[in-house]
């Protein structure tokens, strides 16, 4: 496996303390679990890096945010971002986060299929790329690849 490192970032009662739980060499059913517990609020994310030691404010290689069936997902090859984006969902946007500061990602950052989550995982710890078979929308150097930087 790729992937050296897990983050699963932990929020206390109060939503405000958070704390991580994971460590390095994770197996694939460290990775599952975690993805599974997903609920937006106490467990709001999961990062993964392929890399050990990293700093403490280094952005993850693949995020997983959400749960309870929602999820936004991204993974960072190259200097490049890959963001899952789906089109066809256009109906606003979705809190993702409800703990400290939360977030809602756009609509068509949106994935309602844990399976398709856990694939797109799956794929980057085997491969550290991005899925091929799903839905990609790349950002390179502050732009979304051939769209201006105010689209989403």
């Amino acid at each position: 496996m790729l992937v050296k490192l897990l983050r699963a970032i932990v929020y206390g009662q109060d939503g405000r303390v958070w704390w991580t739980e994971g460590g390095t060499a994770p197996a694939w059913v460290d990775i599952e679990v975690a993805s599974r517990r997903l609920d937006r609020d106490r467990f709001p994310f999961i990062w993964l890096f392929q890399r050990v030691p990293v700093e403490e404010d280094a952005l993850p290689d693949f995020n997983v945010i959400g749960g309870e069936g929602c999820y936004a997902f991204d993974c960072r090859v190259d200097g490049v971002e890959y963001r899952y984006h789906e089109p066809r969902h256009t109906d606003g946007g979705t809190v993702l986060w409800r703990s400290d500061q939360g977030y809602v990602a756009p609509a068509e950052q949106v994935c309602c299929d844990i399976a398709m989550v856990l694939q797109a995982a799956r794929y980057f710890c085997a491969h550290g790329a991005p899925d091929p078979g799903l839905p990609w929308w790349p950002r390179i150097a502050g732009e979304y690849a051939g769209v201006s930087s105010d689209t989403p």
